[in-house]
């Protein structure tokens, strides 16, 4: 029994011999492989939307049809399965592919499918089949010319009959010469430091897939596949191989790209209007919170901290030193810290207890106290308001205290923290220029 399923190659420069044709059963299952070439060379089937099959019949009706994209021996093809129509007139069939990119169409010359009432139409010998069939194609093969030389554009065949393979040598052009060299992979720029945003384009010498990670990983054909240029806006690691039609690999090349911004700080904002959580993780301006002891996160949508670690703190960089430091305390407490122009855990500015205090190398001292009017209320506003050496602090716009100090004047980094068993919440946390 014959297996109705033909591997063409098909080139679209090329003329399609009309030698040799598929010889279909009507109405039998019918299929069509097709390997589509460009010049001897398979062509990126990625690059197309979809395919149709045309099919003019003998009797001058033209059924078209949809080709699905499938992936055979490692490689991509279409596929047609006839739906019946196709073989409503007995004889030979003229059928053409088109491919259709995003835009505009490509289309293969017309070759011949034979459409059979009885296979033994065709066969030589009755009693034989596959000899009968196999025979008619040496016979046509041989009548090609004295020489029995056969044209470069002939199509060839792959499972011709019970499962076994005929090749057809079709010439220098048809199948191509096997390819085992590498494409060669391109990346402009190859790698640098830039500022606020880079663009980041990958070419190959040869039609090929460029896969690519961006988070350190090892890229895979399953990882980002190249297809526009990249825009980078942070310090990325770039890594990228690329992959031709024949399976061969370029080596992975990985290149480092430096942000160096350029940008005037904007301060911090944090309303900490997230889901509960055990860390602080990233404000709302992109930061990411710092914490220098005990640990703290979200909860009721607002920060916590949640071990009554003593001295516990959190900070952020702000990129700003001479500005204004707010926060809420939903609930009021002697033990809650305001921490401002913050070096490290070991060195910073606070507030703690209606004092100001300084912490030096671990060493806490007293710099200065809130006036004694101030009792402290849950949801107080507290502002600490810095310019160089000056600083005030107010409570609720009402100011409570003003003094002067140099120490850590030059640091950016400010935020909150709690003292001995008792644990401590802030919320609406800001840093702006004055």
């Amino acid at each position: 029994m014959y297996k109705n399923e033909y591997v063409l190659n098909i080139d679209l420069k090329k003329k399609v011999s009309s030698v040799i044709n598929p010889t279909f059963v009507q109405y039998d299952s019918a299929s069509l492989i097709f390997k589509i070439y460009d010049q001897g060379r398979r062509v990126d089937l990625t690059n197309f939307e979809r395919a149709e099959v045309t099919h003019k019949r003998s009797d001058g009706q033209t059924i078209i049809g949809n080709a699905s994209f499938e992936i055979l021996d490692n490689a991509q093809v279409l596929r047609y399965d006839y739906m019946g129509n196709e073989m409503n007139s007995l004889g030979a069939t003229e059928v053409s592919i088109s491919l259709f990119p995003k835009n505009g169409r490509v289309s293969s010359m017309p070759f011949k499918v034979t459409i059979l009432n009885d296979l033994r139409e065709g066969v030589v010998d009755e009693a034989n089949e596959e000899y009968g069939l196999l025979k008619k194609l040496i016979d046509e093969v041989k009548s090609l010319g004295s020489s029995g030389s056969i044209p470069s554009n002939a199509i060839l065949f792959e499972d011709w009959a019970g499962g076994e393979s005929v090749t057809i040598d079709a010439g220098s052009v048809m199948p191509p010469e096997e390819d085992i060299t590498a494409p060669i992979l391109t990346i402009v720029p190859s790698g640098g430091v830039f500022e606020n945003t880079q663009t980041v384009s990958m070419s190959t010498n040869e039609s090929a897939n460029i896969f690519y990670t961006i988070d350190e990983s090892i890229p895979t054909t399953s990882s980002h596949r190249y297809t526009s240029p990249l825009i980078l806006n942070e310090t990325t690691t770039l890594k990228a191989f690329a992959i031709d039609q024949s399976g061969n690999k370029s080596e992975i090349k990985t290149v480092d790209f430096v942000r160096q911004s350029t940008e005037v700080p904007t301060g911090v904002l944090d309303s900490f209007n997230r889901d509960d959580s055990e860390t602080l993780g990233i404000a709302d301006t992109g930061q990411t919170w710092e914490v220098f002891k005990g640990e703290w996160g979200i909860e009721n949508l607002a920060a916590k901290s949640r071990t009554n670690t003593a001295s516990s703190a959190v900070a952020i960089e702000s990129g700003l030193s001479d500005c204004i430091v707010s926060v809420k305390t939903p609930a009021y407490s002697n033990a809650n810290r305001i921490i401002f122009r913050a070096k490290d855990y070991n060195n910073y500015l606070y507030i703690y207890n209606k004092t100001i205090n300084k912490l030096v190398n671990g060493v806490s001292s007293k710099i200065g106290d809130f006036h004694s009017s101030y009792t402290g209320a849950n949801g107080d506003v507290c502002q600490v308001i810095l310019n160089g050496s000056s600083m005030s602090i107010e409570i609720n716009e009402v100011e409570y205290a003003q003094l002067n100090d140099s120490t850590f004047q030059s640091e950016t980094k400010h935020g909150f923290g709690g003292n001995n068993t008792q644990y401590a919440v802030f919320d609406d946390f800001k840093v702006q220029l004055a």
